[in-house]
């Protein structure tokens, strides 16, 4: 089943779909209709095509074909039995397609973003090809850019059914379900279809050509057998949309994958209840998290990220906002202020007694004015608080009884005898996505996995649950048809119909969108593999917007197997509970230490040094948020 009859049938033969298209009347020169012969053969019909929508930027066909592949599965699945047959279900590769703009829900996928784009005063649609025949310069009066959409390369998906369904459950190759064992261990362990995860992969490794090995079928054989004996590999998929817009923010995902409910777009720590800059939603919608279910029950808790503490991400662990903009009394409405709200760092101090906070935004913290111990000739750097309060020193006496230290830099870090130490605080991974700044993000990308890769040397996989995750897409997307060895960096070998160059790596929208002397950019002399290059974008936008697919969780280690599957993100925080032993679900906690008197063992009661059990799991989640 599937397109191609013009290939089948002699040369003019017209087409019975398309009968009056001469490019798709029959091509054979040797006069023989293979349809026909092959009813002969096998007395059945022959039939279909499925409409590459794709390669025409028509997303609109290229899904509809997509959900009569599903139905189509989902019949044969009601034809066969699980026990007996093993379905699989993929795709040989991925389009430049992706979903970006802050869309409401309820809004038609196939429509436009509600805000139009702030530089050319024109709206542009939710779904968005980084490159194909949906360019134009109509506006500027010249003529369009033709050219069909290139091959995205995208990790796939194998969707399978028992038995032995397991067998699919790692990064795999086309050829055979394994994993490249050259990519970083820590990140690559159970990864899905993240192209930033992939990019990070082959941004971290040597970009050379394709290795002779690979040319020979021993290579793929021995790889195929490498995953038959790993072939209990489990990996979980999370839906990231929030209550009220279709792709979410910061907030609204880390509230869900950190306190388990999904919330609304710009609110931190409050349920879907809890309206965007309205305070007085706030009272009674408080959702707690994670953190703070891991302390109540007598754990050391952290929050250690590399943006600052009052960020949406981290701050969902801690804080309740109906403004994630609400770092400091200064960025609060007075109505805010007289409704009885608090900004986002006093409630760093006063909501849950965190033992180690790591990060940046000091001047949150700090009296207007303050100079910044680090910068102190930046004005940008100062203290911005209007209400006099300097909550550094606050802390420093809340802990006063206790041996807490304030740093701020290496040195007053690296003296600090975490034995001795009761409380921590110190102090980003550049938005490189937001700026468009793909080779920033890759490299902030692979310094966390070099972080997460330091992390499992200092644990150990048979006592400690490690996940990490992203908390949203962007709408990045590796696109062309770069030869091996080609940086990723870099630009297609191909040039567009204009005669010019693309980069391989592309947003849907973006500060990259940029028309000069009524054309694109040439790029043939630009080097874009710096740090600070802009990447190319289809839609212009002062700053770049997240995407809409799921992201990938990766975990090991004791009760990993809860990690399986695609679900809600806001399911993350119970899995960790549960598997912790905290919050409310802990009865299976309570037998295993409560056996019958047969068979108990004495238990050791010593109690743990104060940060010798901190959450990793939690830590990975808020490191690992900063991915995309």
């Amino acid at each position: 089943m599937g397109g191609g009859r013009q290939f089948m049938t002699p040369a003019g033969t017209p087409d019975p779909v398309y009968p009056n298209e001469t490019r798709a009347h029959g091509l054979r020169l040797d006069g023989v209709n293979l349809i026909d012969k092959w009813k002969q053969l096998k007395g059945d019909k022959a039939t279909g095509k499925i409409d590459h929508g794709h390669h025409m930027s028509q997303a609109k066909l290229a899904l509809y074909d997509t959900i009569l592949l599903d139905k189509a599965v989902e019949r044969a699945a009601k034809l066969t039995n699980e026990s007996e047959t093993l379905t699989v279900l993929t795709a040989d590769h991925s389009h430049t397609l992706n979903m970006g703009g802050e869309t409401d829900r309820g809004n038609p996928i196939l429509g436009l973003v509600p805000v139009p784009s702030p530089i050319d005063g024109m709206p542009y649609t939710t779904l968005l090809y980084g490159n194909g025949p949906g360019f134009r310069l109509v506006r500027l009066g010249t003529g369009s850019r033709q050219q069909f959409p290139s091959l995205k390369r995208r990790t796939q998906v194998m969707k399978c059914s028992n038995p032995k369904g397991g067998l699919y459950s790692t990064v795999t190759r086309p050829s055979v379900p394994v994993r490249d064992q050259s990519y970083p261990q820590s990140i690559a362990m159970e990864t899905r279809h993240l192209s930033a995860v992939l990019l990070c992969l082959l941004f971290s490794v040597c970009m050379a050509a394709a290795p002779a090995e690979e040319e020979n079928p021993e290579f793929w054989r021995k790889q195929a057998q490498q995953v038959l004996r790993s072939a209990l590999s489990r990996k979980l998929n999370t839906n990231v949309y929030c209550v009220d817009f279709q792709i979410p923010d910061s907030a609204a995902t880390a509230t869900a994958y950190l306190c388990g409910v999904k919330s609304n777009l710009n609110t931190v720590g409050l349920s879907a209840a809890g309206r965007n800059g309205v305070c007085k939603t706030q009272k009674g919608n408080e959702v707690t998290s994670i953190l703070k279910w891991a302390k109540d029950a007598g754990k050391s808790v952290g929050i250690v990220t590399t943006t600052r503490v009052q960020h949406a991400t981290p701050a969902a662990s801690y804080a309740h906002s109906a403004s994630r903009t609400w770092y400091t009394d200064a960025d609060m409405p007075n109505i805010a202020k007289k409704e009885g709200c608090t900004d986002i760092a006093s409630q760093l101090l006063n909501n849950t007694d965190i033992d180690v906070i790591i990060g940046g935004g000091r001047k949150y913290m700090t009296p207007k004015g303050t100079r910044d111990p680090e910068y102190p000739s930046d004005p940008a750097a100062n203290g911005q608080r209007t209400d006099g309060r300097n909550l550094i020193l606050e802390w420093l006496k809340m802990k006063e009884g206790k041996v807490a230290h304030y740093v701020w830099n290496r040195t007053d870090f690296d003296a600090v005898d975490p034995a001795t130490t009761d409380y921590l605080m110190g102090g980003r991974i550049d938005q490189g996505h937001h700026a468009s700044r793909a080779s920033m993000a890759l490299h902030e990308t692979v310094a966390l996995d070099n972080a997460v890769a330091r992390a499992l040397e200092l644990t150990s996989e048979d006592d400690t649950l490690t996940m990490v995750t992203a908390d949203h897409s962007h709408s990045l997307s590796f696109n062309g048809y770069p030869f091996r060895g080609n940086s990723i960096l870099g630009k297609s070998p191909l040039f567009g119909t204009d005669m010019l160059p693309y980069t391989t790596l592309m947003y849907g929208n973006g500060p990259g969108h940029k028309i000069i002397d009524n054309k694109r950019p040439d790029i043939r002399r630009v080097n874009t593999g710096t740090k600070d290059y802009v990447q190319q974008a289809a839609a212009p936008l002062k700053s770049e917007t997240h995407g809409g697919e799921d992201v990938a969780v990766m975990a090991r280690g004791p009760m990993s197997h809860l990690f399986h599957g695609i679900q809600e993100q806001s399911y993350i925080p119970y899995a960790l509970a549960y598997a912790a032993c905290i919050g409310q679900d802990r009865s299976h906690c309570l037998a295993h230490l409560n056996p019958s008197p047969s068979t108990s063992t004495p238990r050791s009661t010593a109690p743990a040094p104060p940060f010798a059990h901190l959450a990793s799991a939690l830590l990975a989640a808020l490191l690992a948020a900063m991915l995309h």
